[in-house]
């Protein structure tokens, strides 16, 4: 896998929680994420490697201005349900952080882009109709937990 240069300073390669980089076949290229900087809530991080993904989200192997190490999951989603759903999702991350079987919740951040930034942007295909209208929404959605370095989290059924 061939990476782009680092981010050379934080204004001229910031990328604010509503971009994203998209290849000719409107699919993200996923490479494109590395180097890139995020900010969430409290926390502003710049991509290092890819964890993982799935049909929802990407994660992404992130490191903090300090230079601590943490996983963030990025997904979209389109409407009110799957909004809600991982709302509940941090909710639950966050309300069980302490628990030593359970990763520990950092910080996350929901932010509804607007059908201007999705239509220029080509995120989605949207329909034609108000931006106030939630229905045809689509949100950003990051979540940013521990880094666990031993990998996946794999279960045995030896008998």
């Amino acid at each position: 896998m061939i990476r782009p240069p680092k981010a050379p300073t934080r204004s001229a390669n910031n990328q604010s929680a509503n971009e994203s980089i998209q290849s000719s076949t409107n699919v993200p290229d996923i490479t494109s994420y590395i180097g890139k900087i995020l900010t969430l809530n409290h926390q502003q991080v710049i991509v290092e490697d890819i964890l993982g993904q799935g049909g929802f989200a990407f994660v992404f192997l992130v490191r903090s201005f300090n230079q601590q190490r943490y996983a963030l999951k990025r997904m979209y989603v389109n409407n009110q349900r799957d909004l809600h759903v991982f709302q509940r999702e941090i909710a639950i991350v966050k309300e069980f952080s302490s628990h030593s079987n359970i990763v520990k919740y950092v910080d996350s951040y929901v932010h509804r882009l607007s059908p201007t930034n999705i239509q220029t942007r080509n995120y989605y295909t949207t329909r034609s109709g108000s931006d106030d209208n939630d229905d045809d929404a689509i949100y950003e959605i990051l979540l940013l937990t521990e880094y666990c370095s031993n990998g996946a989290l794999i279960v045995s059924n030896r008998k």
